[in-house]
């Protein structure tokens, strides 16, 4: 796992997903597959980090960019979960 980084000027995006209790390993499992395989290759992306919620209907991530243009500029040029979901 990756350590928050607070001392630089990055920018932290948080998601946190609700999703039935039979959906939470496939949720992560797409959200390590985008942190490993997509989002590296969009400019100004710092890292990730994926968590579990013990009561296994949540998912937190957050992602930690370059700027908040990177971040803007990432959602243009990003494919869709739809695409990447096809995966699993």
């Amino acid at each position: 796992m990756n350590e928050i980084s607070t001392g630089d000027d990055l920018v932290t995006y948080i998601n946190v997903f609700t999703v039935a209790p039979e959906n939470q390993q496939r949720l992560i499992e797409l959200l390590r597959y985008m942190a490993r395989e997509v989002m590296p290759k969009q400019p100004g992306y710092v890292q990730a980090n994926i968590h579990r919620g013990l009561e296994g209907t949540r998912v937190a991530n957050y992602n930690q960019w370059r700027s908040q243009a990177d971040l803007a500029a990432s959602g243009a040029k990003t494919p869709k979960c739809g695409r990447a979901r096809s995966k699993y």
